[in-house]
């Protein structure tokens, strides 16, 4: 059985229709989606293939991100009750939600991996063409990006050790240009963040500074990291450009942790929510 898919234009829909097997009704899934959740069950996991089918791009087969404002009217069940019967789907592996943003701008984002090999055969092989041409050859698999993901925390923790026990001199403290002694945690937290922000210049006055900086909560501190790494990544950029990169000391007595991180996109959040959540390459 083929079910129909309202014709967007054909820059952004090529997916005219989905299969679907006669029986379904039978399949174990949709059977306990029915016992939970009554016939709102099936319908909402049949209307989500079909807004996902709406929004098909063969770079990202089966995702769709909707304000659920607009979403929500598309159900004949409560935004409430629908979000529950969707996570009902993510808990099995099938369908992948993810709920974000207050008031107006709350949104959710919808991936099914299964929908590219469920839609229509020309359709899939523009799938499988597309992919093929966005894959390079130094690709890693998800494993591997697992792996590599484990490492770097394993790593990270090492550095933070090292650091930990490097922290402190023999007197267990950090004099500052002002003489002032950084010790404990503030030291701690303030050489995380030297090696983060990675300018290694005015160590002793950017020291001071970080003393100076009131109410240093974990919440701040995660903060600063943060922008700090912003900071490092964005630094050859702007040197190319001619411009003077701030010293660490300018940038904590500025609490430049408070400005916009500018290169954080729809799109990036995105890949991030699809490699979290079932998609493959």
């Amino acid at each position: 059985m083929q079910f129909p898919v309202l014709e967007q234009s054909q820059e952004n829909q090529i997916m005219k229709w989905f299969k679907h097997l006669s029986k379904s009704r039978n399949d174990a899934l949709l059977r306990d989606a029915v016992s939970l959740f009554g016939l709102a069950g099936e319908h909402v996991f049949w209307r989500t293939l079909e807004l996902l089918s709406d929004e098909f791009e063969v770079k990202t087969p089966g995702y769709g991100n909707f304000l659920i404002k607009s979403w929500s009217k598309n159900y004949e069940t409560s935004v409430q009750k629908t979000i529950k019967i969707l996570r009902f789907f993510t808990q099995k592996k099938v369908i992948f939600v993810k709920v974000y943003g207050k008031g107006r701008t709350r949104g959710i984002k919808i991936n099914c991996p299964k929908l590219k090999v469920l839609c229509d055969n020309w359709t899939q092989k523009m799938v499988k063409k597309t992919r093929k041409s966005l894959r390079s050859k130094d690709e890693v698999t998800f494993q591997q990006e697992e792996e590599e993901r484990r490492k770097k925390k394993e790593e990270e923790h090492k550095r933070l050790s090292a650091l930990k026990e490097n922290a402190v001199g023999n007197n267990g403290f950090y004099m500052t240009k002002k003489k002032r002694r950084l010790g404990g945690k503030r030291l701690e937290t303030f050489n995380e963040f030297w090696e983060i922000f990675n300018y290694k210049k005015a160590k002793a006055e950017a020291a001071d500074s970080w003393i100076d900086i009131p109410h240093l909560t974990d919440a701040i501190f995660e903060k600063i990291k943060v922008s700090a790494k912003a900071e490092a990544d964005n630094r050859s950029q702007l040197i190319s450009d001619g411009k003077t990169p701030k010293w660490a000391q300018g940038w904590i007595t500025g609490r430049r942790w408070e400005d916009e991180i500018i290169g954080s996109g729809e799109s990036n959040e995105r890949d991030d929510f699809l490699r979290q959540h079932g998609a493959t390459k």
